[in-house]
């Protein structure tokens, strides 16, 4: 993987691999349901941990990024469901 400085346009979604699209309404793939909910258990985890060290603010901003990481597995449960019939 070559190193280069990363440019004020670029994000971090712009850079994760088979996520050329993150807003895109496509089907996640399901290595991309996998990581989010790796990420998400591991969030979790460290969310206990800092509240029972008392790290309130990292505790904070850690459950925000759990928090977060919840809201993409459930959209993108959503996207999976088959559409409701009229």
């Amino acid at each position: 993987m070559a190193n280069r400085a990363r440019t004020s346009g670029d994000s971090i979604a712009e850079n994760v691999p088979g996520n050329s699209d993150a807003g895109s309404s496509a089907p996640p793939t399901l290595r991309h349901r996998e990581t989010v909910e790796y990420l998400r258990s591991m969030l979790q985890e460290l969310t206990v941990i800092a509240r029972a060290e008392k790290l309130d603010m990292l505790a904070y901003l850690i459950g925000m990024a759990h928090t977060e990481a919840a809201d993409v597995a459930a959209r993108n449960a959503a996207r999976l469901r088959p559409p409701k019939k009229p």
